[in-house]
């Protein structure tokens, strides 16, 4: 037996000091938002891009000299002149929008442009207000960015200026934004920044454009507003525009910079673990790109790409990503739409949900432009004043575009002598419509992230249960997945929290976690250890869990022997293996993970678990042959027959293509048959599959000759491929022509007879030698059309002769066997010869058995698994399809019994099947799933089909019975009780039985009491009756029951009269019930019932009369909770004594004790007394008055 006591440990994550430890991506920040719960802290999404919140995206632009800043707000129907917000402004610029005071209503900040201040227009329901703004002094700033780069919860305001030259950074705060640093520097920055944690030193750094000398700079934000400068490693003539995202792929963010007026080249500076400077940079001619560039991927190969927008007229133009490095050139690019620009800004979004990316441009003209996806042909203008900027907020995350953001928390240390055993995580989340906060939890036992560490699980919903392959680890982690279908409905996370039940950390250690590889329908084997530092021997339980489907493993001692139970020795070491078995036909990527784990039988939260990683390895090869060549003559079809070797280990289905060397001829590949036109096979290792290349010269062709290389290529891997080469000439009519080739079927022991002619084309008549080979040991000969054997034949000038080949098949030949032969015959008169090739092939004869009959029961809820053997008794290979024919309860799936796999469905004809050679079989088995709700009257019929393909109806079914069995799961015995009722009285309690199960029972009932002495019988429902012993056995009982139904039953009770005595009886009675099945007796359940006997309100004396210097006894019962007075008096009604006052009295008997003395301390003189008792309770208020008297 063990007993063991969770110790629960809360972990709450709430305010914005609890987050902002953790590692969070570049689009997110912790604010010190209070939305639906009480604490300051929530992750939030930096950028806004719906500024009013009505779910559509808002578009900006800014009138170069005024007199708006304008507001194009979005619709269902799109963008219009009519629907906007103009907020007054005589400057164009950038322009950011964010939530800076947190009251969910988007600010809109201009950084001012030509204007020596920025301004903020606070947010509101309905849009940013014109007459609430505040103005920030900034010096004539372009550019403009909003992040919270000091980590404070408030979002801060960057404006690079240009006069004065520096950039201004406004802090945020509850207060607003009074406080401000100033960096100076000594060069204009102008058009955009862009905020990203470069060097994931978990702070996020600034980047600008250094506009007049060509360069781009970093400030590398650090701890307490600290910063370092850096000049990156490029100088083009002027640059302007900035983006960011990781181009490359390889985890590291890049630089697009885009060329100024000054310049037509615009660069990429490749990031790294060692910054910008240890790739060289992409240069790309892209024209005058002020306005800048945005990335996305907009051919969907699932690389980006980045498209600039462009001045003096041009058109947009998009690079699309090669995917190799230097991965941009000018040839890979595109200019789109149909109008060309001035551009001075611009982003992308999918504007209308259309699934296809739109493209919001910035013109400095009349009019700017809404160019709608997926052909950028379509477009929305909408009118300005000379369009200068805008908002330069691209959509995405920072690396890739992708809809979501992370955030991963810091690490939970539960302390040296707790682990995880259990508990709940719960989170309190914004999700908009089509948006999620999607947690993950890991856990392990290092401080750091290491190989103890397990893989995220996913948590479906608040309040769920902490998974159980957490457990048993000190260290808790969690990581939120910010994901959403629109930028403008994105999720924010307000708190999250951990109740996590403890226990102390195991003294048994399974190790190591370890990796390997296996070749496919082989096994690998990994020696693991097991160690207890307890101070007792103890038994350990063995066992592995989460291994893949396909996958087979096995615990064996270090001699081979199936274990499950150890015994380990104090701080001893026993070793042991793990075999795992890889699938028969796995893919060549396929991974396994199994855990052995085991705990002590003594205290099953004693355990561990070891982690075991096994890869799939192995050779992908293919071959295809043979080189070939062949004859024909114009117009006339000529077949290759080819074979596809899988010389590899892996199934494959091999991809087929060809290339001829002459456009005068053209091909195509089929089948074997000939029937089907292909371009790949299935195919199985070490297989090998016949197809036939067709090759036609076209009658005019004028090339004498063409060559067809036919490709087979690996679907695993594209470079791993091999090519066949067939020549194919053209002829002319020959002089001698043995014909026709022949392709024919036959029976075992069947004679064969083919016609064929022998032409001579000559001018005279020709004797023609005659002979044959073939493949086969089968008797063959050539005869005339009269059955005489010849070797020569004379054909007249111009003339035909005819001759019969005749075969005999064996009559022991399996079907499928072909037999290839070649008829030869050679021109007496010329070195010239022809041959006919006559094929025969063994018809396929099919007979399938499937056995045995079965029958079997099992409880509700259970599988029960059948073995079944598949036979060909046929005489070649055959197909057969095995599939459940009838059966209400058998699973459609069947498997293999020595992979346990699903059978395959070979031929694609949407049936399982099995290949088997002639008089071969093969095991499988078949589930069925008794129902959840069957009764023990219940059973099914499964009939297993197995067909062949060689003949369809060539059949036979085994017959599967399952019997449902008798299975009781539960009984109950309701309800415990406790009531009171006056002695001398009767009462009837209701109680009632229910059992869970799948059969009707009897219902056994035995009760014992204890304590007061009451007449107690067990009675029908009504009370009416008693209860018999229906089935005779010797107990009462409630007769037959349907389970699930309650069974009513009563107690009748009969309290006995009141003992007027000072003598002690009891006044509790306690029942104890037991109720049982007939059929099951070990499921019981019991009810208790408490009797509390209420006794009269009563009193008197005793000894009465008594000697005043003895004292007497009052003896008092009460029938209810109250409170008394007693009081003693003279005849003459003089107060004597009270004995007590206001006295809490608890239902029951109480002893009084009068010493005989009066109030004054002195005995009382004998005579007659008046006692008065008053009692008040809840219910009964009452006086009661008696006589006593002391002795002389």
């Amino acid at each position: 037996m063990w007993i063991y006591f969770l110790i629960s440990i809360f972990w709450i994550e709430t305010k914005q000091e609890d987050f902002i430890d953790g590692k969070i991506s570049d689009g997110l920040y912790v604010s010190k938002g209070i939305y639906q719960e009480q604490d300051s802290g929530c992750i939030e999404f930096v950028k806004r891009f719906d500024i009013n919140n009505d779910g559509y995206f808002d578009l900006t632009s800014a009138d170069e000299a005024g007199p708006y800043i304008r507001i194009w707000l979005g619709s269902s129907s799109g963008y219009s002149p009519t629907n906007r917000i103009y907020l007054p402004r005589d400057r164009g610029g950038g322009v950011f929008i964010a939530d800076l005071n947190l009251d969910t209503y988007p600010e809109l900040i201009h950084s001012g442009h030509e204007l020596s201040y920025a301004t903020i227009f606070w947010g509101s329901p309905s849009g940013p207000s014109p007459g609430n703004y505040t103005t920030l002094y900034a010096g004539k700033c372009e550019a403009i960015y909003c992040d919270d780069i000091n980590k404070d919860g408030w979002l801060d305001i960057i404006l690079p200026g240009r006069d004065p030259t520096g950039i201004w950074i406004y802090y945020g705060s509850r207060n607003g934004y009074s406080n401000y640093l100033y960096i100076p520097f000594g060069e204009w920055i102008e058009h955009n920044v862009e905020i990203a944690d470069l060097n994931k030193d978990g702070w996020k750094d600034l980047i600008f454009i250094l506009s007049e000398s060509g360069r781009g700079m970093i400030i590398y934000w650090g701890p307490n507003n600290t910063y370092r400068m850096e000049i990156l490693p490029i100088s083009l003539t002027s640059t302007h525009g900035l983006s960011v995202a990781d181009l490359d792929k390889n985890g590291w963010l890049d630089l697009v910079i885009s060329a100024y007026r000054y310049s037509i080249q615009s660069a990429i500076l490749w990031g790294s673990s060692n910054g910008f400077d240890s790739i060289p940079p992409t240069i790309i001619t892209t024209g005058y790109s002020s306005g800048g560039s945005a990335v996305w991927d907009f051919n969907k190969d699932n690389l980006l790409d980045i498209i600039f927008f462009r001045i003096s007229y041009q058109k947009p133009k998009i690079y699309y990503n090669t995917g190799t490095y230097p991965y941009f050139n000018d040839t890979n690019s595109q200019e789109i739409t149909p109008l060309t620009f001035w551009a001075t800004g611009g982003f992308v979004g999918d504007f209308n949900f259309d699934g296809d990316i739109d493209i919001w441009l910035n013109n400095r003209a009349d009019y700017s432009y809404v160019i709608w996806g997926p052909n950028w042909t379509n477009y929305t203008s909408l009118p300005v004043s000379s369009d200068l900027h805008g908002s330069f907020m691209e959509i995405g995350n920072t690396y890739n575009r992708v809809f979501y953001e992370e955030y991963i928390s810091s690490i939970f240390y539960l302390g040296p002598d707790s682990v995880i055993n259990g508990g709940t995580v719960s989170w309190i989340a914004d999700e908009p419509q089509g948006s999620k906060c999607e947690v993950y939890l890991r856990s392990g036992n290092s401080s750091q992230i290491d190989t103890s560490w397990t893989d995220w699980v996913y948590i479906q919903n608040s309040g769920d249960s902490i998974p159980q392959n957490l457990f048993d680890k000190h260290y808790l982690q969690y990581k939120i997945i910010f994901s959403y279908l629109k930028p403008t409905y994105v999720p924010k996370l307000e708190e999250i929290s951990f109740n996590i039940l403890t226990s102390p950390p195991s003294l048994l250690n399974i190790f190591p976690d370890t990796s390997s590889y296996v070749h496919p329908k082989d096994s690998v084997i990994y020696k693991v250890k097991a160690v207890y530092t307890g101070e007792t021997n103890e038994l350990v339980y063995l066992f592995t869990s989460n291994t893949h489907p396909g996958w087979f493993v096995k615990l064996t001692d270090t001699l081979g022997n199936l274990i499950d139970t150890i015994l380990l020795i104090p701080n001893d070491t026993f070793d042991f293996n793990l075999k795992i078995y890889s699938p028969e036909y796995p893919s060549p990527f396929e991974c396994d993970t199994t855990y052995i784990k085991g705990y002590l039988i003594s205290n099953p939260l004693k355990r561990d678990s070891a982690r075991i990683i096994t890869k799939i390895t192995g050779n992908i090869s293919l071959k295809i042959e043979p080189d070939t060549e062949g004859v024909t003559v114009p117009g006339v079809t000529i077949p290759y027959p080819l074979r596809v070797i899988n010389t590899g280990e892996f199934k494959d289905s091999i991809l087929l293509s060809y290339t001829n060397s002459s456009s005068g001829y053209i091909s195509y590949i089929t089948d074997s048959t000939g029937s089907q036109i292909i371009n790949f096979v299935k195919t199985f290792p070490k297989d090998t599959v016949k197809i036939i290349l067709w090759v036609t010269p076209l009658p005019a062709t004028p090339d004498s000759q063409n060559l067809t290389k036919v490709i087979a290529r690996s679907s695993w891997i594209n470079s791993i491929y091999d090519s066949a080469l067939v020549m194919t000439y053209l002829y002319h009519m020959p002089y001698l022509l043995v014909e026709p080739d022949t392709f024919s079927y036959g029976n075992p022991g069947d004679n064969l007879k083919y016609r064929l002619r022998v032409i001579n084309n000559q001018e005279s008549i020709d004797t023609i030698n005659l002979s044959f080979h073939h493949n086969q040991n089968w008797n063959a000969r050539i005869t005339d059309t009269l059955g005489n054997l010849i070797n020569k034949i004379y054909v007249p000038a111009k003339d035909t002769g005819f001759i019969i080949f005749e075969i005999s098949i064996p009559e022991n030949s399996s079907g499928g066997v072909r037999d290839t032969a070649f008829i030869k015959g050679v021109s007496n008169n010329l070195s010239i010869s022809d041959s006919a090739r006559i094929i025969t092939e063994v018809k396929v004869s099919a007979a399938v058995y499937i056995e045995p009959d079965q029958q079997k029961e099992g409880a509700p809820g259970e599988k029960i698994r059948y073995y079944l053997k598949v036979i060909n008794s046929g005489n070649s290979q055959d197909i057969i399809n095995v599939y459940v024919l009838q059966s209400n309860w058998a699973e459609r799936i069947i498997y293999d019994s020595l992979t346990n796999m699903p059978l395959n469905d070979n031929n694609n004809d949407g049936y399982q099947d099995v290949i088997l050679a002639p008089l071969a079989f093969q095991k499988i088995y078949v589930n069925v799933g008794i129902p959840q709700n069957a009764s023990s009257e219940d059973n099914d019929l499964a009939i297993i089909r197995a067909s062949s393909t060689n003949n369809p109806s060539a059949w036979d079914n085994a017959n599967l019975f399952t019997q449902v069995k008798k299975v009781f799961y539960s009984i109950i015995l309701e309800p415990d009780t406790e009531i009171s009722i006056p002695y001398n009285s009767s009462f009837l309690i209701n109680l009632y039985s229910l059992f869970q199960g799948n059969s009707n029972d009897y219902i056994e009932l035995e009760y014992s009491f204890s304590g007061a002495n009451l007449n107690i019988e067990l009675r029908d429902s009504q009370g009416l009756n008693p209860l018999i012993d229906n089935n005779q056995n010797g107990n009462i009982d409630l007769g037959v029951c349907e389970p699930s139904n309650k069974n009513y039953f009563s107690i009748y009770l009969r309290a006995p009269e009141f003992n007027y005595s000072i003598s002690d009886t009891e006044d509790i009675c306690i029942i104890r019930l037991k109720g049982y099945l007939y059929s099951y007796n070990t499921l019981y359940d019991s009810a208790k019932i408490k009797i509390n006997l209420i006794p009269p309100l009563y009193i008197f004396n005793y000894e009465s009369p008594f000697d005043s210097k003895r004292g007497t006894n009052f003896f008092i019962s009460v029938p209810e909770d109250g409170k008394g007075n007693l009081e003693v008096y003279s005849r003459l009604g003089e107060k004597i004594i009270t004995l007590f006052k206001n006295k809490p009295l608890k239902r029951g008997k109480h002893i009084i004790y009068w010493n005989g003395k009066n109030e004054k301390g002195n005995y009382v003189a004998p005579g007659v007394y008046i006692y008065v008792f008053e009692f008040k309770g809840e219910k009964i208020k009452k006086t009661i008055t008696k006589k006593t008297s002391v002795k002389r």
